[in-house]
């Protein structure tokens, strides 16, 4: 991960959040790996840069950008914090319910006893039931 093209790729997105190009650098130096930028200084550049996009109610790049720091934190302790900001994120900010179920369910394996996961899971079902019902109910008075 070579930290000056992590850092222009990020300051281009700060300004430009949807440029296609800063995106691209971003993901390919991520998943490079290697380069003089620690997974530690990785972590907290990508958190600080997701604080600023959601500041500003940029959620599609505070998602993306999420993902990138899971991707970077996989299989150590700080990616179930990660994955639990990530599904809150899909659903409450981009209403997101099936990206939120899924990242539920890798909470789940992350942490097979999270409570709030599988609470979730289950109020998204029931929403899921319910529209269901409503759908088929309006079809048949229409």
């Amino acid at each position: 991960m070579d930290s000056q093209t992590i850092r222009t790729a990020l300051g281009k997105l700060q300004a430009e959040p949807g440029s296609k190009e800063a995106w691209e650098s971003l993901q390919s130096s991520v998943k490079q790996g290697g380069g003089d930028l620690s997974s530690d200084e990785l972590a907290r550049l990508l958190d600080s840069a997701r604080e600023k996009h959601a500041e500003r109610g940029e959620w599609i790049a505070a998602a993306k950008l999420l993902e990138l720091a899971i991707a970077g934190a996989e299989g150590s302790p700080r990616e179930t914090g990660l994955v639990r900001e990530q599904a809150k994120l899909l659903s409450e900010q981009l209403f997101d319910e099936d990206g939120a179920a899924a990242a539920y369910l890798r909470l789940l394996e992350l942490s097979p006893d999270d409570k709030e996961a599988s609470q979730k899971l289950e109020e998204q079902e029931s929403r899921r039931a319910r529209y269901t019902e409503l759908r088929a109910s309006y079809v048949s008075e229409a």
